[in-house]
């Protein structure tokens, strides 16, 4: 008889680094590393469609997000938080993030976006920003 593993993932939400680098570049609009985020936009183009994460990786590095050394444990988290088929929960999380992202990044005035997370796994949830300054607000699952 053969043996074999199967590989599993251990996804949490205890690292602070990709939230805090988050709003440390999308939280405040008129900071150089929002404003290199605005010329480097390109979230508006990530489509609601399997496989997406991928783009979103791609736009969070054009927007000049540097997460570190949690840069596997994030790309993870994308992929499962994306996992699924087109039309389904996982790309549609993908795709609310991102045009949160560009909606806030193209608003004028520009937004500013506080990222959180939430326990118990489920959908994201986004809210647009306020005329009163109120940042965007984008809230993403931790795994159940």
């Amino acid at each position: 008889m053969g043996g074999g593993f199967t590989k599993t993932r251990m996804i949490t939400c205890t690292g602070q680094q990709v939230t805090n680098q988050l709003n440390q570049v999308f939280r405040n609009p008129g900071t150089p590393q929002y404003q290199a985020a605005q010329a480097h936009n390109t979230f508006g183009a990530i489509q609601n469609v399997q496989g997406n994460w991928k783009d979103l990786i791609i736009a969070y590095l054009r927007a000049g997000v540097d997460v570190g050394n949690e840069f596997p444990a994030w790309v993870a988290y994308l992929e499962q938080l994306g996992a699924g088929a087109t039309g389904t929960q996982g790309p549609l999380n993908i795709y609310l993030i991102a045009q949160a992202r560009n909606t806030a990044l193209t608003a004028n005035p520009p937004q500013g976006m506080d990222t959180n997370t939430h326990g118990g796994g489920g959908p994201v949830h986004t809210a647009p920003g306020t005329a009163g300054g109120q940042p965007a607000m984008i809230d993403s699952p931790c795994p159940p």
